[in-house]
């Protein structure tokens, strides 16, 4: 089997492929740009295949200020304007303390808001609205959409931490602010 068959079958089951381990001594600008809206664009069209989005998604890293797709035998240094990924949707497991909240991105990839993974208020340049930033995996944050946000910040609630009052909502065991009170 090739490496991209295996590279395949391990998308399809949803496993990463071993970028950790793949240390490619081509290396190249490649004109692929993720917008602010995570959409992504090859010299200047937008991609129209999800599935395309879904596989780059899983050779992205971040490679000190760059981001690269990389294969075991190519580095291709690409431009992102904001951050990869957008958060689309997102779900709630449980209740409480005890609830996960579980979101997904554009990119399809998903991930878990807990104690590794935190929610960060930034105020993106394009914009004087703040919204919540999570990291989905090593170094690669995904910025919420609007409404996402908007229905996230919906479920916050008020909890006292050493005796502060904060606003923000539980999920991993870790409780999520967003404000002091």
């Amino acid at each position: 089997m090739s490496d991209f068959q295996t590279f395949l079958t391990e998308f399809e089951s949803k496993k990463f492929p071993p970028v950790e381990k793949w240390n490619p001594t081509h290396v190249r600008k490649f004109d692929v740009l993720i917008d602010r809206n995570g959409a992504w664009h090859h010299e200047g069209t937008e991609f129209k295949r999800q599935k395309l989005v879904e596989l780059l998604a899983t050779v992205l890293v971040r490679d000190k200020q760059d981001y690269c797709l990389l294969s075991p035998h190519e580095k291709l240094i690409i431009e992102v304007e904001d951050v990869p990924f957008v958060i689309t949707d997102f779900e709630i497991d449980g209740q409480k303390q005890q609830q996960q909240i579980i979101v997904t991105t554009s990119a399809g990839l998903k991930g878990v808001l807990d104690v590794n993974h935190t929610l960060e208020i930034r105020q993106p340049s394009f914009t004087d609205v703040e919204v919540g930033y999570v990291e989905i995996r090593n170094g690669l944050f995904a910025r919420f959409s609007r409404s996402a946000w908007y229905r996230l910040v919906e479920q916050c609630e008020i909890c006292v931490i050493d005796g502060i009052e904060k606003y923000g909502l539980w999920s991993g065991g870790h409780f999520h602010v967003l404000e002091t009170v």
